[in-house]
């Protein structure tokens, strides 16, 4: 699971980013069409692309009605926009659900995997900041937090969450795309 706390840049609404009088081509912007994914495409910081899911709903409702938590939070305050956590999905065989800890038991999933599942967590990351921000304002990640189901002898949770942190590189650059991080085991 990955959440994060990221600072969108001021004014919220700038579609057009610009560089002396030019439009700034390593910024992170949408590009139109529907992605394979079935979400948006994102031209990414070196200029390729990005294909995301579409952004997950709030969760709810609960029992008085209302949803119970948002996916997200931009404080007026701060201007910093906070996610809940992002369960990691491999899109390559989204039918087939990944469970179980990560690890080298025989029930256990690899690494490779893993790396798949917080790539694909990423993704739905990046699907929930874009609903509510425009993927240009998105001026630094501030912190990346990925909580890894581990097995009994797992100790590199960091190479697994690497997997996330390079997507936010491969969107932002390796200035803006950089934060705190930690990782955590939930076995």
């Amino acid at each position: 699971m990955l959440a994060a706390f990221l600072r969108p840049s001021q004014p919220l609404l700038n579609f057009g980013p610009r560089v002396k009088g030019r439009f700034a081509s390593n910024l992170p912007m949408v590009i139109p069409g529907v992605s394979s994914l079935g979400g948006i495409i994102l031209k990414t910081h070196s200029g390729g692309t990005l294909h995301l899911p579409p952004a997950d709903p709030p969760v709810g409702p609960s029992s008085t009605g209302v949803s119970t938590y948002k996916k997200s939070y931009l404080c007026p305050s701060t201007n910093i926009l906070r996610t809940s956590a992002h369960v990691g999905v491999d899109f390559s065989s989204p039918s087939n659900p990944s469970k179980g800890p990560v690890g080298s038991g025989p029930n256990d999933i690899s690494i490779p995997l893993a790396r798949e599942l917080s790539r694909g967590s990423a993704l739905r990351l990046l699907a929930t900041l874009t609903s509510h921000v425009p993927i240009s304002s998105l001026k630094q990640v501030i912190s990346l937090r990925g909580s890894i189901r581990e097995g009994h002898d797992f100790t590199s949770h960091g190479k697994v969450i690497n997997a996330a942190s390079e997507v936010f590189i491969q969107v932002l650059g390796p200035e803006k795309g950089v934060g705190v991080r930690s990782c955590s085991g939930a076995g």
